[in-house]
């Protein structure tokens, strides 16, 4: 193309489009309006994603537009589009009024359960998803952990990663302090933010608040969730491949509400295989902390460190020279160097950290999809060590209630991607056949 002959890319046709990471695009703003006048000058469009449905049903509906798939583009559409969102949120209406926060605890305690009958709203959605699916059918290419190569390897073949939910009580003076946050009038989204921050420390937002120096200062006015992230991150330093760690009902304890304390399980993991898939010796145990604020890191840091924990810190507002150098040191770091890494929610995206296979989100990410990216971090080639997620959930808090979004959001995904169980045993058996 001549620099300076006044043409556009719009003023060419391509013979194919391809676009990385298409859920990036789902927001309808310029970025999309870019890709539809794109894929309009093309024969061929290719959308790859690994996180088509990241918060809500519109994801893919936009995914489908910019692939032009003849279902999602036009007035009809638009309008069944519509359709779709105003009977997704009467049903949810219906469900804030009718389920107890009890259920919303069930769900924070139990990680496995991917169905949920007595929601209205994720039923809602998942019948729009399956109506979804029907127009996608023949538009999509899925790899799965189970699919193969050309050689009739698994693409994926690693063990199955751990997650555990652990449960925590606050300390009362944090309660307290939530509670007096809560009683303020405006609740807008600012608010929300803050008190989410004020999970990792009552006194986090206030600006009279200093950071600890010693250990008596921290322990005169702690943080449950702090003290816990410690407490997690000691275990599996100071013992190589540790058993894991799980949430436990304080025995004999009465009063208004449940007390829980962490405890270790009774057996350890297998030992790991002593190198991984290309040949590397493994290195010792490396733990990625997630934090959903950079903010709050500083003070994340300085409690690590009067435990004697280094920690690196990675975030999205870092350049590209110091954010490699993290890295580097992060990757290369034996049993006497830094091997914590605090994340935030931007500095994690693309991401290989396999050299890591313990994971702890001390605050709940947005959608389950971004959970899941956040394990695969460290749970992707060419790791060999079982990978351990844990996440770190204040009873009674706002963590329950972000938890069981994430939860409603993961049915939509799963809704989009599963097929009928003896479909799929269908296609194994084929497979098995042929081989």
């Amino acid at each position: 193309m001549a620099p300076d002959d006044g043409r556009t890319l719009l003023d060419y046709q391509f013979t194919m489009i391809a676009i990385d990471e298409i859920h990036g695009y789902r927001n309808i703003n310029n970025k999309m309006g870019m890709i539809l006048a794109l894929t309009k000058k093309t024969g061929f469009t290719v959308g790859m994603s690994g996180t088509p449905v990241n918060t809500r049903l519109m994801d893919l509906w936009n995914v489908g537009r910019m692939l032009r798939i003849g279902y999602f583009i036009g007035p009809s559409s638009a309008e069944t589009a519509l359709q779709a969102e105003r009977e997704i949120r009467t049903a949810e209406r219906r469900d804030k009024k009718a389920q107890p926060v009890v259920e919303s605890l069930k769900r924070a305690q139990d990680a496995e359960k991917d169905e949920d009958d007595g929601n209205e709203g994720c039923q809602v959605t998942i019948e729009w998803m399956h109506r979804l699916r029907q127009h996608f059918s023949g538009h999509i290419i899925r790899r799965v952990k189970e699919s193969k190569d050309l050689d009739g390897l698994p693409i994926i073949d690693m063990e199955l990663y751990e997650e555990r939910v652990l449960r925590l009580d606050l300390y009362e003076h944090e309660y307290k302090k939530l509670e007096e946050s809560a009683e303020v009038k405006d609740h807008s989204e600012s608010f929300y933010v803050v008190l989410r921050r004020c999970l990792t420390h009552p006194n986090i937002v206030d600006p009279a608040y200093s950071l600890p120096a010693t250990t008596e200062e921290w322990e005169n006015n702690p943080s449950r969730k702090l003290d816990v992230l410690v407490q997690v991150i000691t275990h599996h330093l100071k013992t190589p491949n540790a058993a894991y760690l799980k949430s436990t009902k304080r025995e004999g304890f009465k009063g208004a509400f449940d007390k829980y304390d962490v405890t270790a399980d009774e057996v350890g993991p297998p030992p790991p295989p002593s190198h991984d898939k290309l040949g590397h010796i493994n290195g010792p145990d490396k733990i990625i902390v997630y934090s959903a604020f950079p903010s709050n890191n500083p003070l994340i840091v300085n409690v690590l460190r009067l435990f004697f924990i280094e920690a690196l810190e990675l975030h999205g507002s870092m350049g590209s020279k110091a954010r490699n150098e993290v890295l580097e040191t992060f990757r290369k770091s034996d049993k006497l160097g830094p091997r914590v890494l605090i994340v935030s929610g931007v500095g994690v995206q693309g991401l290989n950290l396999a050299c890591a296979n313990i994971v702890i989100a001390i605050d709940m990410l947005w959608s389950a999809i971004e959970d899941q990216q956040l394990i695969g971090r460290a749970w992707r080639f060419p790791n060999t060590k079982r990978v351990v997620m844990y996440r770190l959930i204040a009873d009674r808090t706002p963590d329950v209630f972000l938890n069981n979004m994430a939860f409603n959001k993961l049915i939509m995904y799963q809704a989009f991607i599963s097929t009928p169980d003896i479909i799929r045993k269908i296609f194994f058996m084929v497979g098995q056949f042929f081989s």
